[in-house]
């Protein structure tokens, strides 16, 4: 049994680690020195929106998720490589693409619709909530 809660622990540690980092990236660096590649997804919600639609956003997606996988990995092995990936492509690209291709209300189109001072998680509001920023 405690092979299970120790398991299920290190996720948790891990999706709120990734949860931070999603943050930290849209708030700090889309909203910040990479706002011209972002702004488009602003001005037209319709538009296709995966985060990473070039061939630049790949490597700097694929840099990010293998230098968290490769810290985490020295205490947690492979379970942050899975962790990261599941996060990132299921819970942060594909949830982002169905709130726009479906007009999905809530925290994310906040986001769009009050001038992009806050709602930086796509998805899961934690890191909104922790350091008030969720409208």
């Amino acid at each position: 049994m405690v092979p299970i809660i120790e398991l299920l622990a290190k996720i948790l540690i891990l999706l709120v680690y990734s949860n931070l980092m999603e943050y930290a990236i849209h708030r700090w660096v889309l909203h910040g020195w990479l706002w011209r590649q972002h702004a488009p997804h602003h001005n037209d919600t319709e538009h296709t929106v995966f985060f990473v639609n070039s061939l630049r956003g790949v490597i700097r997606a694929t840099l990010l998720i293998s230098v968290s996988s490769l810290f985490w990995g020295l205490l947690f092995g492979w379970l942050p490589l899975i962790v990261f990936l599941i996060y990132y492509f299921v819970l942060l690209e594909g949830a982002h693409y169905l709130i726009h291709q479906f007009h999905l209300k809530g925290h994310h189109m906040t986001h769009h619709a009050d001038l992009k001072e806050g709602n930086w998680n796509v998805w899961i509001p934690l890191s909104d909530i922790l350091f008030r920023t969720r409208i």
